[in-house]
């Protein structure tokens, strides 16, 4: 058996800029509460579909860069995107098995606990008192990701991203 060497790494940075980009793009304050994780889901995606190439760390990276992003304290998103990548490398083979709509779901119930730890770090930093709006995102980030899997999985296959 011969080991094949990676190819395609530039596709996931630029999923992931893209990702980053959608995440800054202004929207008017009454729609912001709707704002998808989109950076989450970029995660779960590549934590799903390449558990070997991306994992703890990048999601690591991730976080931390979100939170020079939103003048967050630092480490904040960097933990909770490192808990939520651990849980989507634990998961990853029964992941695959779901339908897309029940993916759906189970995005749902990965990004709560997500969502539940930035909270409470939140919490204890800035002492800050958000109510149950805060979840929002996790219904619109599992809405949307049948939509980010097909593009983000087109694309794997396009370029060939092992």
């Amino acid at each position: 058996m011969t080991i094949q060497p990676a190819t395609g790494r530039w596709f996931i940075s630029f999923s992931l800029i893209w990702l980053f980009v959608l995440a800054m793009i202004p929207i008017p304050d009454n729609l912001a509460l709707f704002r998808p994780g989109f950076i989450a889901l970029g995660v779960i995606y590549w934590c799903i579909a390449l558990p070997y190439r991306f994992g703890i760390f990048q999601a690591l990276l991730c976080g931390l860069f979100i939170d020079v992003q939103l003048n967050y304290p630092l480490g904040c998103h960097g933990l909770a995107m490192s808990i939520l990548a651990y849980t989507c490398l634990l998961i990853n083979h029964q992941f695959r098995m779901f339908a897309l709509w029940q993916q759906a779901g189970v995005v749902f119930l990965l990004l709560l606990p997500y969502h539940l730890i930035l909270l409470w770090l939140l919490q204890l930093t800035k002492g800050v008192d958000i109510g149950w709006d805060y979840f929002i995102p996790a219904v619109t980030s599992a809405a949307i990701w049948p939509l980010i899997f097909m593009i983000l999985r087109d694309g794997r296959r396009r370029f060939k991203v092992t």
